[in-house]
């Protein structure tokens, strides 16, 4: 009997997407930075949310510091960009995996398992209250890496599925240390990820101490929403000094437009 090839369900690319053609240009001009993104822990945090409301501060709409990518493979990333944007950059899986990127775990509130991470929150909680920041910190870091199987989409209010998203996630390591002097924040509160003016000085604290840097030979992907603006972004590589001659050369062929895909693959 022949045997059967293995077909891959996940790409071997971890792909960013954006709104706007100006943020991929400061992408592959700057590299990467990562910004705070508001996440609802409610779902899985939701038993000691309901019994202690002073709890509702620490585990409900906190914003956490993050670079999301995707594997969602080409063919299938139409309602992603929808929702995220048509402007985006691939990079490979083996550049993700030596910089610390991983798979996040999507957990289904009504689980076992959902329940045995509100244990743990419990916990942490308890031993909060003793001023032993060392395991919120954990806390934290762990739950940075968990998002409900479901929920209402912040962007735009919509409920979606998340784990269709198929997220991978760069959390910059912030250490106690790097807290007490300033530098950046493990998590902020919501207060502060509603002030624009607050939000801008966290996230550029973010952009000066945590970049996120790639090679042109990490690059498997340049997508632009559409025909036109494939002449802009062509242009705008060539006058790139970050890359040499021949590095802009293998960049320009891996541009392609979202239309093109839509319409091709």
């Amino acid at each position: 009997m022949k045997k059967r090839e293995y077909l891959p369900i996940s790409a071997n690319t971890l792909f960013h997407f954006t709104k706007n053609i100006n943020n991929l240009i400061s992408i592959l001009k700057n590299g990467f930075y990562p910004r705070y993104s508001l996440e609802d822990f409610s779902l899985i945090a939701k038993d000691i949310i309901q019994n202690d409301s002073k709890i509702q501060d620490d585990f409900k709409d906190q914003a956490l510091p993050m670079i999301c990518f995707c594997d969602i493979p080409l063919t299938k990333i139409k309602i992603h960009v929808d929702n995220y944007g048509g402007y985006g950059i691939g990079l490979s899986k083996k550049w993700g995996e030596k910089n610390g990127l991983n798979p996040i775990k999507y957990i289904n509130s009504e689980s076992d398992l959902s329940k045995h991470y509100r244990e743990f929150a419990t916990h942490a909680r308890s031993l909060y209250d003793y001023r032993d920041n060392k395991i919120m910190g954990i806390f934290f870091r762990l739950f940075s890496y968990v998002k409900p199987y479901e929920g209402i989409l912040f962007k735009n209010k919509k409920k979606i599925t998340f784990y269709d998203e198929r997220e991978w996630r760069f959390i910059p390591k912030i250490t106690a240390e790097d807290e007490n002097n300033n530098i950046a924040k493990k998590v902020i509160g919501k207060e502060d990820y509603d002030n624009k003016n607050m939000l801008r000085e966290h996230n550029k604290r973010l952009k000066k101490n945590f970049p996120l840097h790639f090679k042109e030979d990490d690059i498997n992907y340049i997508l632009v929403r559409n025909k036109s603006q494939l002449l802009k972004i062509i242009a705008t590589i060539k006058k790139m000094k970050s890359f040499s001659s021949e590095e802009k050369d293998l960049l320009l062929t891996k541009v392609i437009s979202i239309d093109q895909i839509f319409e091709d693959f």
